[in-house]
């Protein structure tokens, strides 16, 4: 919220994260992917470790995921 206060990140980047957060999505541990995860949407992409968002990157604030990251929309999905 104190990013969309900033407006760091719009109200439509906003439901669209919380959209996806609510389909409660799979992310690799840091024993499977040491370098994290990121998950690009429209406008925006979220860098995260294990199951915690990181960094949050808008063409407010330009950034790039870690070269090593998983990309979870490419991440085949471990079944136990």
């Amino acid at each position: 919220m104190d990013r969309v206060e900033k407006r760091v990140l719009v109200l439509p980047m906003a439901k669209e994260l919380d959209a996806w957060l609510k389909t409660q999505p799979d992310a690799p541990d840091l024993e499977e992917s040491p370098a994290g995860w990121f998950k690009k949407f429209s406008s925006f992409t979220v860098c995260g470790e294990g199951e915690c968002i990181k960094t949050l990157f808008t063409i407010y604030v330009p950034g790039e995921c870690r070269a090593d990251a998983v990309d979870l929309d490419n991440w085949d999905v471990p079944h136990p």
